[in-house]
């Protein structure tokens, strides 16, 4: 009888270790609050400066029909000949 408890501890123990294994490997798995937040931070600068370069050329194509006319008669005569 007493061999079959230490046996029956002996199981438990291992199982313990093993499930202690199984929570180092899935912690090991997860990320970093702090990387996560770097890493989302550099991700958040790098679209801002798309959209910021994205709407100075939709500003730029807007502006770009009115202001050709305005230059066309001086440039207009240098490109003919």
């Amino acid at each position: 009888m007493e061999k079959l408890q230490e046996s029956k501890a002996d199981k438990e123990n291992v199982a313990m270790e093993m499930n202690i294994k199984a929570d180092k490997a899935a912690l090991e798995s997860k990320v970093n609050v702090s990387t996560f937040d770097n890493t989302f931070s550099m991700l958040d600068e790098g679209l801002r400066e798309a959209l910021q370069k994205m709407d100075d050329y939709m500003i730029f194509c807007a502006l770009v029909p009115f202001t050709v006319p305005h230059y066309f008669p001086f440039v207009g005569p240098k490109l003919h000949t």
